[in-house]
This record gives C-alpha cells, sequence and structure tokens, in this order.
C-alpha cells in the first residue's frame, strides 16, 4: 500500500523559500540575544571572548545594517547596547551602529522599492504587511516615525515596496533612526 502526499501537506517554493528565510532570521535574532545575555554576564570583560569578534567595527555594521535591511525578532538597537556593555567606547559604538542602520535602513527600503512585494512576501507574513499598511492609512507620517524610534524590528522594506517616497522616509523614518540611536546609547550608558 503506498501512502500519498495530502495537497494540504505539500509546500510550493515560495513556502519553503520562507521558511529558509525565517530560520536564517531566527539565527540571527538568537545569536544576537546570546551576545547581549553574554556581553551584560561580562560587562567590560569580553577581551578574551568569542564574542570579542561579533562586537569589533565591522561585526556591529553588519549586524545592525542586517537586522535593519531584514526584519527579524531582534532589533538593531541590542547590538549597540551590547558593545557597549562589553566595554566599547560609547561613541564608537553608537557611530557604528549609526553607519550600520543607515546603510541597511536605505539597502532594505531600496529592495522594497525595487522588488515590490515579490520579495517582501518571502520574508514577511501577509497579515504584518497588512497591519503596517493599515497603521499608515490610519496615522500617517507619525506611524513611519513611531516605527524608525521604537525599540522594536524595523521594516523599512515595507515602506519602499508600499511606496512611501524617498524623502518622507529619510525625513520620518532615517533621520529618527539615527535620533534614536543616540538616546538609546547615551541613556543605556547613564542607566548604567
Amino acid at each position: 500500500m503506498r501512502l500519498r502526499k495530502s495537497n494540504k501537506m505539500k509546500k510550493n517554493n515560495g513556502e519553503i523559500e520562507r521558511d529558509v528565510i525565517e530560520i536564517v532570521g531566527i539565527a540571527v535574532s538568537v545569536f544576537v540575544l546570546v551576545v547581549l545575555i553574554y556581553s551584560f554576564m561580562n560587562t567590560g570583560n569580553i577581551e578574551d571572548s568569542v564574542f570579542k569578534h561579533s562586537l569589533n567595527p565591522v561585526g556591529i555594521i553588519l549586524l545592525t545594517g542586517f537586522l535593519d535591511s531584514f526584519p527579524n525578532l531582534v532589533s538593531s538597537f541590542f547590538v549597540m547596547i551590547s558593545a557597549i556593555s562589553a566595554g566599547m567606547n560609547i561613541y564608537s559604538a553608537i557611530g557604528f551602529s549609526v553607519v550600520g542602520s543607515l546603510l541597511g535602513s536605505l539597502l532594505g527600503f531600496f529592495i522594497g522599492r525595487k522588488y515590490l512585494f515579490s520579495v517582501v512576501r518571502l520574508i514577511i507574513k501577509k497579515k504584518d504587511v497588512d497591519r503596517v499598511i493599515e497603521g499608515i492609512n490610519k496615522y500617517g507620517q507619525a506611524f513611519l516615525l513611531l516605527a524608525a524610534i521604537a525599540p522594536l524590528p524595523y521594516l523599512p522594506m515595507i515602506f519602499g515596496a508600499i511606496g512611501i517616497k524617498w524623502e518622507k522616509f529619510f525625513l520620518w523614518g532615517v533621520i529618527p533612526r539615527i535620533c534614536a540611536f543616540l538616546v538609546y546609547g547615551y541613556g543605556f550608558t547613564y542607566l548604567v
């Protein structure tokens, strides 16, 4: 007797690609959380650690850039906070994080603008896209501003795909994001 897979169990290529992308995103998010937890446990004492290599300037730029261009479970602010708590100079941590966030935001926005929803559908679930569109329709630029400064995952790819103008994205998304890095970086330093 031969058993056949039900049509409900088969996955098309788009669902398989989305699953792979979600797994990569979760893996990067877990890595960032592990670095964050480890840096808190060993504040200022990360010199002899394997994490020293991920919290160097290039690692900070790449991690914040990746987290800002592709939606993840972890905000890119946590990379900067990890670097500061691991003993990196506050100005360097904020500066490298801002550069990574700027590059990641622009990359995500232009990927969304160029490929519209073909790429967005692979990375982001439809219900999440619908929530962002609903928020922009309801609150306008204030939604973009709130998304930029909130310590939640940032979604520039959706903003590009739904057709927000470049100037509005830069004014209401990128500039507030840079200011938020300054506030969170200095705020964390003074809290600890």
